[in-house]
């Protein structure tokens, strides 16, 4: 991604969460925000993150990397202002997690009454060290299977090429 001017970028999510009732100063103070996700997959959410695709591009945000910028991103996407908010808060590092809690049965159907929200949470870290160490004793294990299999394998067949023989005595 191209250079993202750090202050318009920090205006630009104030005022995205502003219409969602959230009141912030900085960015960092969105971390433990929770998000209802009825809230974000309202028409009202859609057309106001729309009228702000321009912004979002003047920021430094490019369509090529964030498919919530497409043109026909309203029509292709089942919740274009859900995905909106999830792609520009990954970008600065910030992850939405999902949540769902219980909120009782519905009486006519018997079915399960479920509140959706979003809490918003810093990316962890990766450490790129540890990631490799870890797929190399991945590899080396299933290699010591696949070769103890094959051996396994070849004595069957052996065994039956000898009984194959016995029958051929008789």
């Amino acid at each position: 991604m191209s250079v993202i001017d750090s202050v318009k970028n920090n205006e630009l999510i104030i005022k995205m969460v502003k219409f969602f009732e959230i009141e912030i100063k900085q960015v960092s103070d969105l971390v433990g925000i929770e998000l209802e996700r009825d809230i974000l997959i309202t028409d009202a959410a859609v057309i106001f993150l729309k009228s702000l695709q321009d912004e979002i591009k003047d920021c430094g945000y490019k369509s090529g990397v964030l498919t919530s910028l497409f043109k026909n991103n309203v029509t292709n996407q089942r919740w274009p202002a859900l995905n909106t908010m999830r792609q520009i808060l990954k970008c600065n590092g910030l992850k939405m997690q999902p949540v769902a809690k219980s909120n009782g049965y519905n009486k006519s159907n018997g079915k399960k009454n479920i509140l959706r929200s979003f809490i918003i949470i810093k990316f962890p870290k990766v450490d790129i060290d540890n990631t490799n160490t870890d797929s190399t004793n991945t590899d080396s294990t299933n290699t010591d299977s696949t070769n103890t299999d094959s051996t396994n394998t070849d004595s069957t067949n052996t065994d039956s090429t000898n009984t194959d023989n016995d029958n051929t005595k008789n």
